[in-house]
Formats: C-alpha cells, sequence, structure tokens
C-alpha cells in the first residue's frame, strides 16, 4: 500500500514539473481546451487566431508527452 501511494506522489510530482514548464497562455489554453471550449472560442475568448491556439496545444502536448508512462517497457517487452 505505501509502494502505491509513493508512486502516486512521485506521479502528481511529474505532473507538477510538466505544467511548471508550460508558459502563463500555454496553461490558460490546456484550462479552456480541458473545460470543453473549441480552438474557435478559445482564440476568440483570448484574442488570437486558431493556428496561435494550436501551436500552443501542440508545445503542451510536446511537453506532456515527455512524461514517464508507467508500464510502457513493461508492456512493450512481452510483445
Amino acid at each position: 500500500m505505501r509502494d502505491a501511494q509513493l508512486e502516486a506522489i512521485d506521479d502528481l510530482v511529474d505532473v507538477g514539473r510538466a505544467m511548471a514548464r508550460l508558459t502563463e497562455r500555454q496553461r490558460e489554453v490546456l484550462a479552456l481546451t480541458v473545460a470543453g471550449w473549441t480552438q474557435e472560442e478559445i482564440g476568440a475568448e483570448l484574442g488570437v487566431t486558431q493556428q496561435v491556439v494550436g501551436e500552443h496545444l501542440a508545445k503542451v502536448r510536446e511537453l506532456v508527452l515527455q512524461l514517464p508512462v508507467k508500464g510502457a517497457a513493461n508492456s512493450q517487452d512481452g510483445e
């Protein structure tokens, strides 16, 4: 049980580090995306084009995908 708790804390630390690397605008775009807004709606709200919103989301994906995925190495071993 304790190992699972420590792993959960490690996961939160990893997410926190990834979020810290995002700019304020990237976090804002991410929050609106998670809330269900479209890129068009986000662009209108923030006064930027949909292309700029897409660029922010691409950077968010790039940084988030750098997070380690638990079990990824193990799942590929059996394939």
